[in-house]
């Protein structure tokens, strides 16, 4: 179980309790980077776990300075399909030691249909790597265009059941997004990735 904190001295540990943060890793491809929005998701996550109590450490191998987001560590890598991210989380994970990782892919996989049938066994490989550890599983956002937004739906419906059966939480982007949302029929918009945002915030304390 991990602790609430409520403040977090310069050396990243809490002078009250002598505890140490909370080491979350946003996990995934642009939707996680943040691209067409600095950031992405990540800074409304962050304002809204210190708010309701975290003491946080971003990790990751990627930053940058992003506005109203004091730590920007993550593992956001553009343009990654599911097979370009398992290596990475097979070497970024143990190194950074995350007690709680946030995954979203998969995006690129169906826009490119890259093996689109193949999928959801790669997903369930990549999560077999993070086993052990507390992770949560976006789905994926809608895109603007109607046969990959058919994919899309598709690969959610296996993703549930492969995250479900891994023992993991899924977070549902899907349901709480539109068309409207996005700024290019695949990026989400500012308002996209705050509605993405609500969605972790919202499974991260209620497992609290």
């Amino acid at each position: 179980m991990i602790s609430l904190l409520l403040a977090c001295s310069g050396d990243g540990m809490d002078t009250a309790s002598g505890s140490m943060p909370t080491r979350i890793m946003p996990l995934g491809d642009s939707l996680t980077s943040g691209y067409r929005v600095p950031g992405g998701y990540r800074p409304q996550l962050y304002s809204g776990l210190v708010e309701a109590g975290w003491s946080l450490d971003l990790v990751g191998s990627l930053a940058g300075d992003v506005e109203g987001l004091p730590d920007n560590d993550h593992e956001g890598h553009n343009t990654y399909v599911i097979d370009e991210l398992l290596p990475v989380a097979a070497e970024m994970v143990p190194r950074y030691d995350p007690d709680i990782v946030l995954l979203l892919i998969g995006t690129n996989d169906v826009v490119s249909q890259d093996d689109l049938d193949g999928a959801p066994d790669r997903l369930a490989g990549l999560l077999t790597l993070l086993a052990g550890r507390e992770v949560l599983v976006g789905t994926l956002p809608p895109v603007g265009n109607a046969p990959a937004e058919a994919n899309i739906q598709a690969y959610n419906s296996a993703l549930i059941s492969v995250v479900e059966d891994a023992g993991m939480t899924v977070v549902d982007h899907h349901a709480v997004m539109t068309n409207e949302m996005l700024v290019d029929a695949v990026h989400p918009d500012a308002a996209g990735y705050e509605a993405m945002a609500g969605q972790w915030l919202e499974a991260l304390t209620d497992a609290r």
